[in-house]
């Protein structure tokens, strides 16, 4: 038995559990069928240890069993197992045998921190927008849903081109990151907001144009690392991006 105890450590320990008895391994490299064979038997020596709770549960998620993974991690959470709190953290912000909830994810992030599980804080700065760190305004307009001030903004005689610039290569460049995010409808609406019906060619001649391409590639690069593609933060931006596309108010 002693023997499954061991390699229920070895096949699915997480690197980062500060209560760890082996080196650790990532989530897609866990073998299910051999850690859940090995964590079963670990169970059933001790099923009060919560690392076994915690470990089985990784390797059901491996192979889709989210409502029982959740209950383990559940389980292993009540005795402050830390990286259990860590993947209830995950499967509130993605829906991992659980509705998605982004204030339970993100207590359930901070209580693995405290614990001792130190990935977490990264989770929590990817549930956590911070407009100051980009370089334009427009990431945190589309994220508090401000849209006459983004269409103000596009109108302006003097910085309408450069604004209409970024905000189509912002979309642009997380498209190319990301699984497409736009309703078909509004892939047309994007490209007439960016060359509305009275755009010339000489329009795009000036450097600001050139500019705010690198801006907004560099601002997409910042979201991207902080929020990914899949994350509660990415999910509202694009919901906004087809929300603002849709209503056409920039044509008015």
């Amino acid at each position: 038995m002693l023997d499954s105890i061991e390699e229920c450590d070895i096949l699915a320990a997480h690197p980062d559990d500060p209560q760890r008895m082996a080196d650790g391994i990532a989530d897609d490299q866990i073998v299910p069928r051999l850690a859940i064979l090995a964590c079963e038997d670990a169970i059933d020596f001790d099923s009060e240890e919560p690392r076994f709770a915690f470990q089985l549960g990784r390797a059901l998620l491996a192979v889709g069993q989210q409502d029982e993974a959740f209950a383990l991690f559940q389980t292993a959470s009540g005795t402050d197992y830390a990286a259990a709190w860590a993947y209830l953290g995950d499967a509130h912000q993605f829906g991992l045998g659980t509705p998605v909830d982004g204030q339970q994810a993100y207590q359930a992030y901070q209580k693995a921190l405290d614990l001792g599980f130190l990935a977490a804080e990264g989770q929590i700065a990817q549930l956590t927008f911070d407009g100051a760190l980009y370089a334009r305004p427009f990431v945190q307009l589309f994220f508090e849903g401000q849209y006459p001030r983004i269409t103000g903004a596009v109108a302006d005689p003097a910085a309408g081109a450069p604004s209409r610039n970024y905000v189509f290569s912002l979309v642009q460049t997380l498209l190319l990151e990301c699984e497409p995010f736009l309703q078909p409808g509004n892939v047309p609406a994007l490209y007439g907001f960016r060359y509305p019906a009275n755009w010339t060619p000489s329009d795009d001649e000036p450097i600001e144009i050139a500019i705010e391409t690198s801006v907004a590639e560099y601002d997409a690069a910042v979201f991207l690392r902080r929020h990914g593609c899949s994350g509660l933060i990415a999910q509202h931006m694009f919901d906004s991006f087809n929300r603002y596309l849709a209503q056409g108010s920039w044509e008015d």
